[in-house]
């Protein structure tokens, strides 16, 4: 920052003042040379030291002018000049210049020399101002000119004219505005005579030859000249003198009063209403604004410092003469003073000038720039002179303390100040204003700030975003690790803005990206799965046609709302502000919107000539706007101008306003010289490249639109890379479709030379050789590299685009051919797919590198040989390698047949087994030495193996054997030097280091951590750090996923500036974060204390990522030499407990690295992590090694070790070191009527030797596990014995039951150990059932086990609650049912009333939230008929309503509103036993009561009879007795799925105070009055609800369609997510169902959760065949085939080939980026899987093409339509053979490898955690049992309905056969419950019929339901048998043909 000359004007010393003005006195009275030539030296000495702005100064130089025009002598004369001269040169100012600030003594004494003739001394002073005559009169002409007029010297004016060798009149009309600036400011009263004499001369003018009109008043004379006019008066605002303040006010005044009298009288266009001065003057503030910029900016010494002083002082009057100003006037008037504060000179008088104008202004009109002058501002306090510093505080106290209560909600938005005492209050202010709002709206504050255009605010945004994060770590994490939807699209926000603003404001050492790169290590390395929004850039429109009119508009107005407005607003950019304000003016006139509109320009006059003469410049040369004339409507497209209008928001009308019809011009430039094509081998960074080619194609630009909208935009185009970016894909596509052959090969040849940049691809064994490119090369070309991938998919989204446009033909009509669509294929296609898939790959663009190398194999598969084909196929598989996607990579092994040596080692690298593929490489070592490939592969399996020691006894040996090889093993040697701790190997090897890498540069870290040097450590961190942003820059304009390596890697980075900063404390100023994370850790005293302190955050941190063995166990490995290791080692300075305590936390983390890598496979790794775990004392250890043995089958060796363990007290905690309480609880304890322990039974022995536990019910409370405790530690080492002794079959039960009594002994809290004996006894009851002799005794003590367990915690709720309350009721059943008999067993009686009593005491006990979990299994149950079970149930349901009204009562209202009586008795009683309740019960009835209205009318428009061809209906005009209720509000949540489906506490720690539902969740306010009606035969109405929220909720109002069936799937599936969500692998691959909610309103009506985006998948594939011009057969021709009695081979040989397989297409049209694509593919091909397995097993059928839709965002498989369940679809007259759809062109979408890999590895670990869940998931399928709408058994006469419509069943006649087998479920049902209402017993057929159809759900989920029932089949077998069936053609030609199996 600049700071003022000591002798400037706030510090002159009085004395040169006084000496400088006794000078001008005598210099002004001094007659004698003597004397003269003696003052002229004192006179250059004191104004070297005095601001061309002091008024002595001034006086000085009028005195020196005085001289220099004396009439004495020339001599004096030449004298004086001669002093100037040297003055000037000490003020560094031209002889012109040094004039300035008396020009217009300087004028008037040059008008008397030329009114005296003294043409021989005005030669003197043209020589001395080295002008020449011409050049003199022009510089001066501004000032000589008015002057000449006011004196009436005609003959001066036409003397002066004949020197400047013009016409007068001409000479007038070229300087008009100063002419009557100078009439007018002169003398109101006098303005006549020159105005008169202007007249005469304006009158002998002639004007391109054109006759003159008779009249030019004042007042045209003023219009004509206005707005420069109006420029040169508002610069006399700014006089010192106020009475020529005055006098420039009333001119303006005048100017305004006179413009709108004539426009009033000009007939063309009359003006009736007058508009007030402040509107007039905001129509031309920019022009004053521009000039006013060109003087500030002004670097040529033009302009002095006092004229500029004067132009900022003029500001503040204009501001008053404004008001009421807009912000966005006010922004631009703020931007000169916004660039005056930091030049030298200026600051005091911007300062004055803004002071002046805030004291103008109100507090709300400065809400829009509070942050800015605060940031700008305070910046400059430190910088300033005390005079400075006292106004800037004035200004910021006026607006932060003194406005605060006006300004405060803008206080969030504002940055922090300096931490200096001056500003202690106002950052109090500040602070106090952000803690205001809750943590998520300050960081969505933040985030909005990010985005600024001022890269000054954006600067400081992202340092207010790294201190925020890193003072609420806390809530971060906590926000990071949650499920909370809300949440993760917060920080999906957060971390995509943070990748785009490293994008924006990329360069090596720029502070904003690496402020950002250090929020991401803050926040952490994410999974991506979290991160919603993959693609972190804005996708723009393909605008196709700019030669259509409409189009080019269009895209204009995008273009302007999207990109240019944005930067144009940002404050300060004062050197590109005319380049933008001239861009948008331009765009503007194109797009039609002027200020009339659609008035058309008024005929040209002199008026109107002079006008576009003197509006500050003259208008642009080149041809009008075709705009000016409205086009002709040419269809629905059209948009008038005025609509354009208003479509644009309203902050970008403000700033569009000032535009409109501006008259900025810019001067054409020469046609720059021819560039050598291809541009990018000649450049050096990427913006110079990105600007001279854009540049270059907005020449080659042909069509009129085209050229006006380009040319335009040219000229803003060098100074902003994103809107470059922004336009560049519409230019190259622009000229592809328009330009010269030529030009188009020249751009196919830029993007190819872009992508061909760096060195070849080495594909070797399967691995990459390649160095690393240097930094600024790097930035080059990772950056070029992407912005060639973005027009590339621009043009593929133009290509597809254009190919669907082609397709709407009807009937199967053949797509003529399109040469323009040809073009350009064959111009993409010219660019090899290998080169692509080269240049991705180096780039880490894997997706992109994948996508093309997939299409570059299927275009080569016709014309390529097999072998080559095979070739293919292992670089495609290594793209997956890459990606780290096994699941891929071991589907495309099913395509490889070679099976050579590098094959198979991929694989086992793929898988994880390090250790076959180490015995390879040591094989390939072994055989060929001198191959370096061998070597770095054997080096990467011991890196991968955790054998660091060999790892670098290896590299040292070859580089000592090698020296060539030194290059590419140093990063080997470096990174096993500090794993290993060998630090002397790690200096060798830094020392040697040859180039920068990350592993260089953590080598470099961990050593300075070692030695602890501060100053070492803070440059290698920010030298390490600046090395990852240009790939962030470069990965972040595509998605998240590719950038994840490197923010995984800033994450390390962020961890070890923890460790560094925990143990030293001491940061240098220049390190921000470090000194916040020093501060952090202050409270801590020790070294141990303050890693105590942040260890919490380390467990979430590591939670948080993908789950990636490699990358969590990098950072595991950072986090143990970092934190652990370096320290352990300094035990002189750490006491024995601190060296104890890091010794246990290491060796915990070397524990949580054994567990990591058993679960991964990785043996080794694991085992030699589980010794390092035992050799640092961890007796959990142990534990590990019985795990490891029995994964390894040695079960018995591992027991001995624990029994070993056990008996020598080894597994104890780490330490008697801890507390020894078996748990600590936290304080909140959930209230419970009659809460205690209940009734259950102490730990006994049964005659048989069983051990029965105690399971006292514990209190429900936030409970934390201490799992250092040595109780637990017993208990966890006990049970793994007890079950897998269990599971070996090793000992008797009894002997198991004890080893649960004993681990129960040591730690009675543990939720798991109670799950797992529960599990236990259950077992023991089945195996009594099988025996015929069941024990209930077991199943009793089996739900007292599992009912400690949920006391203890929520983590297996799904796995029991459904069993629990199964057996409850079905016991009560029973005992009921044989209560009417004579004989009932006394033992079942007491064991139903144990349980009955212990359903009772959890209904006291547990949350409400666990019971709402099962509500729809409980509400199934809601007619039993056992009494006790029926109280009791009636209270958990009455406590669940009570608690959870708003979920509850959408489930209620189906069975209130039930059309069987029964069901409907029973609900009504249990909401009157709810009303009694005393606080809340009127209120939840009232709620129930509004409900159920809101039930009834949607029932009521379910019945409205709509007659065919109705699409819509309005509820006002058709149903107003409808309208009335649908359009109040409901206190009623919206019943999406979210807010009915409860979430879960990850553990006991909070499971008393879990909220399972966010607040506030939104009500219905009232439903849209338009109703959609579905073209289908029932006519679903599609409703739109708008919740309290104010967003829109769709729904499908389903009439005569019993939903409860899909609600019952829904519940089925949702569990499914919840089980899949719980597997570690099934996580990994985010293996899920999509669910929507299904809310049946009762049996016959119901709604459904629109599921958006979504088409069917019969739908997709038609339009795919009409895309690829394939006429696919009729319906009859399929029939011939189907009917055939040979229909299998013809369905085979004819049927199929017709429909060939395309569907692969569908994913490159919703997603033509390939990180989408990809991402699309997995999601389809999963959830497909999924889905396959759980429609199997609960027997989904009738899977045709329109009952499977495809989400088009993202490629979800979304199933519909549950109606045929359990196998149904095999009672139909043509039954279904297959288990699942998964016909051929489904696989063809799964990619090459097809069901191969993604999907069977899907399918099968699906079915594995199905297998896991078994009891639980039948016991949610038991409750379709108990709910009558199930037709289990299938009658004769429905039997002979589907025969009778013939084999031949349309979708019509089926959808008539489903809804009658529905109503005659219905009615059944209804006479079940209507016989057991009356008494009748209840229906054991019906029961025993449901239990059969289980039954074979239990065998398919045992794989014992196969072709082959006597063997049990494993999961991989069951899936490969269910996929063979799924595929078979044999199955597939015997389905019915309106199932398609053909598409």
């Amino acid at each position: 920052m600049l700071v003022d000359d000591p002798l400037g004007s706030t510090s002159l010393d009085g004395s040169l003042a006084r000496i400088g003005d006794s000078i001008a006195r005598k210099i002004a009275g001094s007659l004698r040379m003597t004397r003269l030539a003696y003052l002229l030296p004192l006179c250059r000495r004191v104004m070297q030291h005095l601001p061309e702005d002091h008024s002595v100064y001034n006086r000085l130089l009028s005195a020196l002018i005085d001289q220099v025009f004396a009439e004495s002598s020339s001599f004096r004369s030449a004298l004086v000049l001669e002093e100037m001269s040297k003055i000037a040169k000490d003020k560094n100012l031209t002889h012109t210049t040094f004039l300035q600030p008396q020009n217009e003594l300087f004028c008037t004494q040059v008008i008397q020399k030329l009114d005296a003739g003294q043409e021989n001394w005005m030669e003197i002073l043209y020589s001395w101002t080295e002008l020449g005559q011409k050049n003199f009169l022009k510089r001066n002409i501004s000032g000589i000119l008015p002057k000449l007029f006011i004196l009436l010297s005609r003959e001066l004016i036409e003397k002066v004219a004949a020197l400047m060798a013009v016409d007068p009149g001409t000479l007038c009309v070229e300087h008009l505005d100063h002419i009557m600036a100078g009439i007018l400011m002169h003398n109101d009263d006098g303005i006549g005579p020159p105005v008169e004499l202007l007249r005469s001369l304006l009158y002998q003018a002639k004007l391109n030859g054109e006759p003159q009109e008779d009249v030019l008043g004042i007042a045209a004379l003023i219009t004509a000249s206005k707005v420069g006019l109006l420029i040169r008066v508002s610069f006399e605002l700014g006089h010192e003198n106020p009475e020529v303040r005055n006098k420039a006010k009333k001119v303006i005044e005048v100017v305004e009063e006179k413009d709108w009298q004539h426009n009033h009288n000009n007939p063309p266009k009359r003006v009736t209403e007058r508009r007030s001065l402040a509107t007039f003057l905001q129509q031309h503030i920019l022009a004053v604004l521009s000039e006013i910029n060109k003087a500030i900016m002004d670097t040529g010494q033009r302009i002095t410092l006092g004229t500029k002083a004067k132009h900022l002082r003029s500001l503040s009057v204009l501001v008053e003469l404004l008001q009421p100003i807009q912000s966005t006037v006010l922004s631009q008037i703020i931007s000169p003073l916004n660039m005056a504060l930091n030049l030298r000179g200026l600051r005091i008088h911007a300062l004055r000038a803004l002071k002046s104008i805030i004291d103008l202004l109100e507090p709300m009109q400065l809400e829009s720039l509070v942050g800015h002058l605060v940031q700008a501002l305070s910046g400059l306090y430190l910088s300033s002179n005390k005079s400075e510093q006292e106004i800037i505080f004035g200004i910021l106290d006026h607006l932060l303390v003194q406005s605060q209560d006006k300004l405060r909600l803008v206080f969030p938005d504002v940055g922090a100040l300096p931490s200096i005492p001056d500003f202690e209050q106002m950052n109090n202010i500040l602070q106090s204003a952000k803690t205001a709002n809750g943590f998520e709206q300050q960081l969505q504050g933040l985030i909005d700030r990010l985005g600024s255009e001022d890269s000054e605010l954006a600067r400081q945004a992202v340092v207010e975003l790294r201190e925020f994060l890193m003072a609420k770590e806390e809530r971060l994490l906590a926000m990071a690790t949650s499920e909370d939807q809300e949440s993760n699209e917060l920080l999906s926000n957060l971390v995509l803005t943070l990748l785009s603003e490293i994008s924006r404001f990329r360069g090596l050492d720029a502070p904003v990206p690496m402020a950002c790169a250090e929020c991401l290590g803050i926040i952490g390395a994410i999974d991506p799965d979290k991160i919603s929004g993959r693609r972190t850039s804005t996708t723009t429109t393909v605008y196709a046609n700019l030669n259509d009119l409409e189009e080019s508009r269009n895209f204009v107005c995008e273009l302007i709302a999207v990109q240019l407005v944005g930067k144009s607003r940002s404050i300060g950019d004062v050197p590109s502000e005319s380049h933008w304000a001239f861009t948008l003016q331009e765009l503007l006139s194109f797009c039609g919107i002027t200020k009339d509109v659609l008035e058309t320009e008024p005929a040209a006059n002199l008026s109107s000539r002079i006008s576009q003469r003197h509006s500050g410049t003259p208008k642009q040369s080149y041809a009008p706007s075709p705009a000016a004339q409205p086009p002709k409507r040419l269809g629905t497209s059209f948009k008038m101008p005025k609509e354009r209008w208003r479509d644009f928001p309203r902050h970008v009308q403000e700033v569009l306003e000032l535009l409109i019809d501006a008259k900025y011009k810019k001067t054409e430039t020469s046609t720059p010289p021819e560039q050598h094509i291809p541009l990018y081998p000649n450049v050096k960074t990427f913006q110079e490249w990105l600007t001279r080619w854009t540049l270059s194609l907005t020449a080659k630009v042909i069509g009129r639109n085209a050229k006006e909208v380009f040319q335009a935009c040219k000229h803003v185009i060098p100074y902003d890379t994103a809107t470059s970016l922004y336009i560049l894909p519409h230019l190259v596509l622009h000229v592809l479709l328009e330009g010269s052959e030529r030009d188009q090969r020249e751009i196919v040849n830029e993007i190819a030379a872009v992508l061909g940049d760096g060195r070849d691809l080495a594909l070797e064994n399967g691995h990459l050789i390649s160095g690393l490119p240097n930094q600024s090369m790097s930035e080059l070309h990772q950056l070029g590299s992407q912005t060639a991938f973005v027009l590339l998919d621009h043009i593929t989204k133009w290509i597809q685009q254009r190919r669907n446009s082609r397709t709407r033909l009807p009937g199967n009509q053949r797509t003529p051919q399109d040469p323009i669509l040809q073009t350009v294929q064959n111009h993409l296609m010219s660019i090899s797919h290998e080169l692509i898939v080269n240049t991705a790959f180096r780039g880490k663009a894997y997706a992109r590198a994948l996508f093309h190398s997939e299409q570059h194999i299927r275009d080569s598969k016709p014309k390529m040989s097999e072998m080559g084909i095979q070739g293919l196929y292992e670089e495609y598989q290594q793209l997956y390698v890459w990606m780290d996607e096994p699941d891929g990579m071991e589907g495309t092994s099913s395509l490889i047949t070679s099976g050579t040596l590098p094959q198979h080692l991929l694989q086992c690298e793929s898988a994880g087994r390090w250790e076959e593929a180490h015995a390879y490489h040591e094989l390939g070592v072994q055989t060929e030495p001198s191959k370096l490939d061998h070597h770095i592969g054997l080096y990467r399996a011991l890196d991968n193996l955790g054998q660091y020691d060999t790892l670098l006894n290896g590299v040292e040996g070859d580089i000592y054997a090698h020296p060539s090889w030194e290059e590419s093993l140093n990063d080997f040697r470096i990174s096993a030097s500090w794993k290993s701790q060998r630090w002397r190997s790690l200096e060798e090897a830094l020392s040697r280091s040859l180039q920068s890498s990350f592993d260089s540069g953590l080598g470099l870290l961990m050593k300075d951590l070692r030695e602890n040097r501060v100053a070492d450590f803070e440059d290698h961190l920010r030298r390490t750090r600046s090395m990852l942003i240009a790939p962030l820059a470069a990965a972040g304009m595509e998605s998240y996923s590719r950038a994840y390596d490197r923010i995984a890697q800033l994450h390390m980075l962020h961890e070890l500036e923890v460790a560094f900063h925990s143990w030293n404390r001491t940061v240098s100023s220049q390190c921000s974060l470090g000194s916040q994370i020093a501060l952090k850790l202050q409270s801590g005293g020790s070294y141990t204390e303050r890693v105590r302190l942040y260890q919490p955050k380390l467990v979430q941190r590591l939670e948080l990522l993908a789950p990636s063995f490699k990358t969590r166990e990098q950072v595991a490995m950072l986090r143990r030499i970092a934190f652990y290791h370096i320290r352990i080692q300094d035990k002189e300075i750490l006491d024995h407990e601190d060296v104890q305590y890091l010794t246990d936390e290491c060796g915990r983390l070397w524990l949580e690295s054994a567990r990591a890598a058993r679960k991964s496979n990785n043996d080794q790794l694991s085992y030699s992590a589980m010794l390092h775990a035992e050799d640092l004392g961890n007796t959990s250890a142990v534990i590990e090694r019985v795990k490891w043995g029995f994964s390894h089958n040695n079960e018995r060796q591992a027991i001995k070790t624990i029994d070993s363990a056990l008996k020598r007290n080894v597994v104890t905690s780490i330490a008697t070191r801890g507390s020894l309480s078996r748990a600590s609880s936290s304080t909140s304890v959930r209230p419970k009527s009659g809460s205690g322990s209940t009734t259950g039974s102490s730990s006994s022995i049964s005659r048989s030797g069983i051990v029965f536990l105690n399971t006292d019910l514990s209190l429900v409370q936030d409970r934390v596990l201490d799992k250092d405790d040595r109780g637990f530690i017993r208990a966890k080492a006990i049970l793994l014995r007890t079950r897998w002794m269990d599971k070996s079959s090793l000992v008797s039960p009894g002997e198991i039951s004890e080893g649960f009594r004993d681990a129960a002994a040591e730690c009675d809290v543990w939720d798991k150990l109670y799950y797992a004996a529960g599990q236990f006894f259950f077992k023991l009851y089945e195996n009594s059932k099988r025996k015929n002799r069941p024990q209930l005794t077991y199943a009793s003590q089996g739900c007292r086990l599992y009912s400690k367990a949920l006391s203890l915690g929520p983590k297996y709720l799904y796995q029991i609650m459904p069993r629990l309350l199964t057996h409850w009721l079905d016991l009560g059943r029973r005992v009921h049912v044989s209560q009417a008999t004579p004989g009932v067993s006394s033992s079942e009686l007491g064991e139903f009333r144990r349980i009955n009593e212990l359903m009772n005491a959890l209904a006291d006990h547990l949350p409400e939230y666990m019971f709402l979990s099962a509500f729809p299994q409980i509400i199934s149950r809601i007619c039993h008929k056992n009494p006790d079970a029926f109280f009791a149930l009636q209270r958990i349901i009455a406590n669940v309503v009570l608690a959870y009204p708003d979920q509850a009562i959408w489930q209620m209202v189906s069975v209130s509103r039930s059309v069987v009586q029964e069901r409907k008795r029973v609900c009504n009683k249990i909401l009157h036993t709810i009303q009694q309740q005393p606080v809340l019960g009127p209120a939840i009835i009232e709620q129930v009561t509004e409900a159920l209205d809101l039930c009834d009318s949607l029932i009521e428009l379910c019945k409205v009879q709509i007659k065919d061809r109705t699409a819509k209906l309005s509820l006002e005009r058709d149903l107003p007795h409808l309208a009335v209720q649908l359009k109040r509000s409901y206190n009623v949540i919206i019943p999406g799925q979210r807010s009915l489906w409860p979430s879960l506490p990850k553990s006991s720690e909070t499971m008393a105070s879990h909220r399972p539902f966010k607040a506030n969740l939104p009500k219905i306010d009232r439903f849209l009055d338009e109703v959609d009606v579905m073209s289908s035969l029932q006519k679903p109405r599609k409703v739109t609800a708008v919740g309290s929220d104010g967003v829109h909720y769709t729904f499908l109002c389903k009439p005569k369609d019993d939903l409860r069936k899909d609600a019952k799937v829904m519940e089925f599936n949702s569990l499914v997510n919840t089980l899949l969500k719980k597997d570690r692998e099934a996580n990994r691959r985010d293996l899920y169902i999509r669910t929507y909610a299904v809310i049946p309103l009762n049996e016959d009506y119901g709604l459904i959760e629109w599921v958006h985006n979504t088409a069917p998948y019969r739908l997709l594939v038609h339009k795919l065949y009409r895309l690829n011009n394939i006429a696919v057969p009729s319906n009859a021709d399929i029939k011939r085939i189907l009917d055939h009695e040979d229909h299998v081979r013809l369905f085979v040989k004819e049927l199929v080939p017709k429909f060939p397989s395309v569907f692969y297409q569908w994913f490159k049209e919703i997603a033509p980026e390939p990180t989408a694509w990809f991402a699309a593919r997995l999601r389809f091909t999963r959830t497909a899987a999924v889905m396959s397995m759980a429609g199997y097993i609960v027997g989904l059928g009738d899977r045709h093409g329109e009952n499977l839709l495809l989400d088009e965002l993202n490629g979800d498989v979304v199933h519909v339509d549950f109606n045929c369940l359990f196998d149904a679809g095999k009672t139909f007259p043509k039954p279904e053979r297959v288990p699942f759809r998964l016909t051929h062109n489904m696989v063809d979408g799964m990619g090459l490898s097809g069901y191969d890999g993604v999907y069977r590895l899907a399918c099968e670990k699906t079915l594995g955690v199905f297998r896991d869940n078994f009891e639980s998931l039948v016991s949610v399928l038991e409750g379709f049992v108990h709910d009558p709408l199930v037709e289990w058994s299938n009658s004769k006469k429905k039997s002979q309905q589907r025969e009778a419509a013939g084999t031949m069943v349309g979708d019509d006649t089926r959808a008539r056969l489903l809804r009658g087998a529905r109503a005659d479920s219905k009615a059944a049902a209804a006479a079940v419950e209507a016989g057991t209402a009356d008494g009748e017993p209840y229906d054991e057929q019906q029961a025993e019929k449901a239990k059969e159809f289980l039954g074979v759900i239990r065998r398919k989920l045992n794989g014992l339901e196969s072709q082959n029932g006597m063997f049990s089949l494993s999961v991989v077998g069951q899936v490969e048998e269910l996929i063979q069936n799924a595929t078979s053609p044999e199955n597939l030609g015997k389905m019915y043909i309106g199932w398609s199996a053909y598409l």
